[in-house]
């Protein structure tokens, strides 16, 4: 915790939020798309490391696009309304979290049953990998079209 709060206060120094969001979804991206890797290397121990070291960058850079599109989602209403945005928030990324295992979970069980008996690559155990990276990817076209002014707290106009 000690190392993000370090990180954040260093990443926020250099660039605005929306440019650290940029960023971090860029980095989750590619080293989503290359955690599959892993499993074309033989060696038990060159797994388990490139693993750790795809896994870390990951960690980090969730973390700081989570908190990015909060300070994102708080600086695009007047102070009044922050409470109310922050429960849709909230109320949104539960159902979100409770639908991901689910469709995350079958996409990966098809694929592996029938996806890589029937059709193969990409459709085998990549497919998984491969549709999380698309969704950082999309929230990354997204994340582009944000005005400049959502990088500043919104002020009261009375």
């Amino acid at each position: 915790r000690i190392f993000q709060v370090q990180l954040f206060d260093t990443v926020i120094g250099f660039v605005c939020t929306e440019q650290a969001y940029h960023f971090a979804a860029t980095v989750l991206v590619l080293v989503t798309a290359m955690v599959p890797a892993a499993a074309s290397i033989t060696n038990d121990i060159f797994v388990w490391a490139m693993l750790s070291i795809l896994l870390l960058p990951f960690r980090v850079f969730a973390a700081i696009c989570f908190v990015m599109g909060g300070l994102l989602i708080n600086n695009s209403v007047l102070p009044a309304n922050v409470g109310a945005l922050n429960g849709l928030n909230s109320a949104l990324g539960a159902l979100a979290r409770a639908l991901a295992p689910l469709t995350m979970g079958s996409l990966y069980a098809w694929s592996i049953n029938y996806g890589a008996k029937h059709i193969g690559y990409p459709f085998d155990y990549h497919l998984a990998f491969y549709c999380l990276a698309l969704s950082f990817w999309l929230s990354l076209c997204l994340a582009v079209r944000i005005p400049q002014h959502m990088n500043r707290m919104k002020q009261n106009e009375d």
